[in-house]
């Protein structure tokens, strides 16, 4: 069985293992470039807002609809 060397495995664009390049993108909240201390957002005050929206029930997914009424009836 012939085997390879690790750094022939590794894909283009990756440092570690699991790790990929930084590289700026449009924050989530505002649509400003992002900053890599705070990726993916652009600074401390639009990664709060979004904390507060995930605290806040913001971010949800709906389940089934339920039914108001009893089983009984």
């Amino acid at each position: 069985m012939k085997t390879f060397p690790a750094d022939k495995l590794a894909r283009p664009g990756r440092k570690e293992e699991g790790k990929t390049a930084w590289r700026p993108r449009p924050c989530p909240v505002c649509g400003a470039m992002s900053v890599k201390n705070d990726h993916p957002f652009c600074s401390r005050r639009c990664a709060g807002l979004d904390l507060g929206r995930w605290l806040n029930g913001a971010y949800s997914i709906p389940g089934p609809a339920t039914s108001q009424k009893s089983e009984n009836e």
